[in-house]
């Protein structure tokens, strides 16, 4: 209703003219912003500017639902007015007003160019600062649009995202990756300082979906940044996979026996900077994975290793995987160069039961991906007590000859002292 009484008391006195205003987002020097992902805290310019130099009002304003995410500021409110002086520039003229509003419905700041002395270019400026996370919409109005264009007359949305810019020199560089290495796997982090920023999700410590999280926007704010778009093609060209030292989709493993497996890694033009995947067990019943890390010092603990290159080692990862303890979850960082393909890491799996076993990849990355499990056929071993030794040596060349698998993972000269070592650890008398 304020707006309607407004526009029909001006619109008694003069004619409205058909300016051509705009308003954009900016940097402090007032070049355009070329990215609408904001850094929770931060605060950019937003400029009102016009090719002509007609007689104008119109406002910029925050909606009552986006209210808590940002806020609008104007600059150097006059004390003796309502006149926020800083935000009405030169070419708005000398009588240009600022005026602020709030009510139940919007928060935001109206303009008015001088009636006489205006002339093309920039009329106002105010901040747009960046509360909490979430998506902004900043209304903008042009009062004499509003009798034939539906309020508001243009909408600016902004994404505002958590805070990677740990020391605020608007950008998420080498300095910010220092600070928040610092705090890697801290676990005491409380408000409001959230380990001075480190612990982005904000669940007390500093871990692997923080580095995921901040590895998203490295080198935000350097020239030309922009987000990588989060749409899936049809067909990734990424692809993670599950394999053997031959690179093979399908296995054969006795019952009892280990092998070491790889988790691979086929970029086809992408340029990935971290992994985070999770192998699980189709079965847990039928295998088992060592979840720790190798200890070069005591090669009997554990085997688990990160193998990527080039990588920043102090955020390796191993554990039990989160779907299943019997599982592993491995991540590795490279913040200075795209990571080689090939092998990731390594661990090892070991078969406890007959049956078919699937490993498969679950992954919390930032790139889309293919995931390709491994398939295990386990089988029980023949012994010499359940069978004479010929027919124990029939049997496995029979598996052999029929497995192609088998054929490709293991040697026939491996195969035969294989068989050769059963025909002696026999009972002679068999």
């Amino acid at each position: 209703m304020r707006r309607l009484a407004f526009l029909l008391a001006l619109a008694c006195l003069w004619e409205w003219s058909a300016a051509t205003v705009f308003v954009r987002p900016c940097t402090e020097d007032l070049s355009t912003l070329t990215h609408r992902d904001i850094m929770v805290g931060q605060e950019y310019p937003l400029l009102v500017y016009a090719d002509a130099n007609d007689l104008w009002s119109g406002g910029l304003f925050i909606a009552d639902a986006f209210r808590s995410r940002g806020s609008l500021h104007a600059r150097n409110k006059d004390p003796n007015s309502r006149d926020w002086t800083g935000s009405h520039l030169d070419a708005a003229g000398l009588d240009a007003r600022v005026i602020e509003w709030n009510d139940s419905a919007m928060s935001g700041f109206d303009f008015y160019n001088d009636v006489t002395k205006r002339r093309p270019g920039h009329w106002f400026i105010v901040d747009y600062r960046a509360d909490k996370p979430g998506t902004c919409r900043i209304d903008f109005f042009q009062h004499h649009l509003s009798w034939t264009v539906p309020d508001p007359n243009h909408a600016i949305v902004f994404e505002n995202i958590a805070n990677r810019d740990l020391d605020r020199s608007e950008m998420v560089n080498f300095q910010d990756f220092s600070l928040f290495s610092h705090h890697w796997l801290a676990q005491d982090c409380t408000e409001p300082s959230w380990c001075y920023g480190a612990d982005i999700d904000q669940d007390g410590q500093v871990g692997i979906e923080d580095i995921v999280l901040f590895a998203e926007y490295w080198l935000w704010g350097t020239p030309n940044w922009r987000r990588a778009e989060q749409i899936i093609p049809e067909e990734p060209n990424l692809v993670y996979a599950v394999r053997d030292a031959n690179d093979l989709p399908e296995i054969t493993l006795l019952v009892g026996s280990s092998r070491t497996l790889y988790l691979t890694q086929k970029a086809n033009g992408e340029s990935v900077n971290i992994f985070s995947l999770e192998v699980n067990i189709s079965d847990p019943n039928l295998g088992i994975i060592d979840n720790t890390e190798r200890d070069p010092n005591n090669p009997a603990i554990g085997t688990a290793c990160i193998l990527i290159g080039p990588r920043d080692t102090w955020f390796d990862y191993f554990g039990p995987g989160y779907e299943q303890p019997e599982g592993i979850y491995m991540l590795g960082v490279s913040m200075w160069e795209p990571i080689d393909d090939g092998a990731l890491a390594s661990f090892v799996y070991t078969a406890t039961q007959p049956g078919d076993v699937v490993l498969s990849l679950m992954h919390e990355n930032i790139y889309p991906a293919r995931l390709e499990s491994l398939l295990i056929h386990q089988i029980m071993p023949p012994t010499a007590s359940s069978a004479s030794v010929a027919e124990t040596v029939g049997l496995l060349e029979e598996i052999y000859d029929s497995s192609e698998e088998l054929q490709s993972s293991i040697a026939p000269t491996e195969w035969n002292s294989f068989i050769e070592s059963v025909i002696e650890s026999a009972d002679p008398n068999q």
